[in-house]
């Protein structure tokens, strides 16, 4: 039985997903399936997990599952897509719409609401651990990466909106922006699937403040004269087909570097 037999692992080229039949089930079996696979997954990873017991807790028999998922390969993709799929759907509507002022705010309010949501089931976190525990090469293809991928897009248009309406700062590149953002918030959710266990009501509100206002400050507009100017500017100095003020601003910082040095070397001369 393909149950037992299985050696191919999730995000190998292929593009598994349930088979029709299993979207045809009532929601309530679907999730019950889902929920009992992800919780053995959570708690024992991808190699570890039994298939046996995750029927057992679902209520299926092997017969059964074979019409509904080609593997376990199959089964650990579905379950990952259905659980983390719902968190990139679109950008928080509160957000979307917030005004410089608030943006930070409401962004405080939508990962408050995500952690609580997380601290009421635990195991989504340890099922987010299996899956940053798979080889790099196994989470880049497939419905793996497009989740990745629609994650990706979904942490582009939080950086989009917030430069477009003044909360985040545009003196940086865009896409290093997104990469700052994705970082950050993968080690946090990594360092939090690890230490869930501290967690309640007081403490996820601290530490969702600590978090924001993290970011607030990283990426929060510089104060005027300030901004550092990457997209047009070499290491050589400003191109000659950067901005006006931008080509000025490396013109001044040139002719400073060019007075310290005649200093110094007048003072060498004077020794």
């Amino acid at each position: 039985m393909w149950f037992e037999q299985t050696v191919r692992k999730p995000g190998n080229g292929q593009t598994p997903m349930p088979r029709p039949r299993f979207d045809k089930l009532p929601p309530e079996k679907r999730e019950r399936i889902l929920e009992a696979a992800a919780q053995a997954f959570a708690t024992s990873g991808f190699e570890g997990a039994s298939l046996n017991q995750i029927l057992d807790a679902a209520g299926i028999s092997k017969g059964a599952a074979y019409y509904y998922f080609d593997d376990k390969a199959d089964l650990f993709t579905s379950v990952v897509v259905h659980y983390f799929g719902v968190f990139f759907e679109q950008p928080p509507e509160h957000v979307a719409g917030a005004t410089a002022e608030r943006f930070w705010e409401e962004l405080a309010h939508y990962y408050r609401g995500a952690m609580k949501q997380l601290a009421d089931r635990p195991w989504i976190l340890g099922l987010a651990r299996a899956l940053w525990r798979l080889p790099p090469e196994l989470r880049g293809s497939g419905p793996l990466q497009q989740l990745f991928d629609t994650g990706q897009a979904w942490l582009q248009q939080l950086v989009q909106r917030g430069r477009a309406i003044g909360a985040i700062r545009t003196d940086l590149p865009e896409d290093l922006l997104v990469a700052w953002l994705g970082g950050l918030d993968l080690v946090t959710d990594q360092w939090i699937a690890d230490h869930l266990d501290r967690f309640d009501d007081d403490a996820i509100d601290s530490f969702t403040h600590l978090a924001i206002d993290t970011l607030h400050r990283l990426f929060d507009p510089p104060a005027p004269g300030q901004e550092v100017v990457l997209d047009h500017v070499g290491a050589a100095g400003a191109r000659k087909d950067a901005p006006a003020q931008v080509r000025r601003r490396s013109q001044r910082t040139s002719a400073s570097r060019r007075t310290v040095a005649a200093g110094a070397k007048k003072k060498g001369t004077e020794r």
